[in-house]
Formats: C-alpha cells, structure tokens, sequence
C-alpha cells in the first residue's frame, strides 16, 4: 500500500481505516502519509483517535510530515496520549508543522512523565521558541533526569544562537 502516491486514493484509504486489522490500519496510515498531500490530512486526524498506539504514532508522524497547520490541535491533544512514543511523536510532529500555536501546550509537555518525551520538548522549544523559550529551558537543567539536563544545556545554546523571533511566525 506504501506505493499508493496518488490523491485519488484518499477515500478509499480513509475508509480502510475503520478495519479491524491493526496492520492493516497502520499500512493505510503509512500510505495516506506516503500521498503527501494535504487530502490525507483529515483522515490522518482521524487516525490519531485509533485504539492501537502505534497507528497513532504512524498518523502522528504523517501530519509532521504534511506539515498541515489544521493538523496542530489535534497534535497538542496527542500530548496527553497514555503511550510515551505517541506522546514524542506529536512533539516531533508540532516541531515540523512549526508556528507559536504549539509553543504554550509544549512548555506544559516538560513536566510529563517521560525522560524522551520531555527531551524532544526541549529540542521543540528550543527551535520554536527562540530565544522566548529560554527560560523553561533553564529550568529544565535542574530536571531530575541527567539525559534531559544534558539536552536542557543543548537546547540553550541552540536557542541563544536563534534569532528573536521564532520559527514558523
């Protein structure tokens, strides 16, 4: 299904959806991505709703990857996803997509559970936020995690070499 690069397969992509397979909704998922046109924005919306986590992550990774503004409020929803790697996917996700929309619902996601969630924050927070996302990237050196307080430093210097407004405006 990965081959299907054609539009005109939206609908009948998007109906396969709602097929009990796992696999096979991840390989539809996976195909709607693979279009890259903004037709399969919606159905990859719709996706990120699945029961099967890593149908969610596929979708997730789609939108970052359609870069479709109309996909951001469902990301940040994806934020609170009970699976860590659904959760780092839609991080990754507002990152590609960029704009400030996102930068409020990230600075929340630094307090989640999750070590890697909380580093592709940072990293987040450091190339939309500029130089506005300096100071939750300092306290994120006091984290309690090294792996995080070793990113947090990263991230500040990444940020403090950005220029004062953020990416994607």
């Amino acid at each position: 299904m990965g081959d299907i690069a054609d539009r005109r397969a939206v609908p009948a992509l998007a109906a396969a959806l709602g097929d009990p397979a796992d696999i096979v909704r991840e390989r539809v998922v996976e195909a709607l991505s693979a279009i890259g046109d903004p037709a399969a924005t919606e159905p990859l919306i719709r996706a990120l709703d699945d029961g099967e986590w890593v149908v969610r992550s596929l979708a997730a990774s789609g939108l970052g990857d359609l870069r479709d503004a109309r996909a951001v409020g469902p990301l940040v929803g994806l934020l609170g996803d009970e699976d860590e790697y659904v959760r780092t996917r839609a991080v990754e996700a507002l990152l590609s997509i960029g704009g400030r929309t996102a930068h409020e619902p990230l600075s929340r996601a630094l307090g989640d559970e999750s070590p890697e969630v909380r580093i592709a924050v940072l990293s987040a927070l450091a190339t939309l936020g500029g130089t506005d996302a300096i100071p939750l990237l300092t306290r994120a050196l006091g984290d309690g995690d090294e792996s995080v307080r070793k990113n947090a430093a990263r991230a500040l210097d990444q940020a403090r070499k950005a220029p004062g407004e953020a990416a994607g405006g």
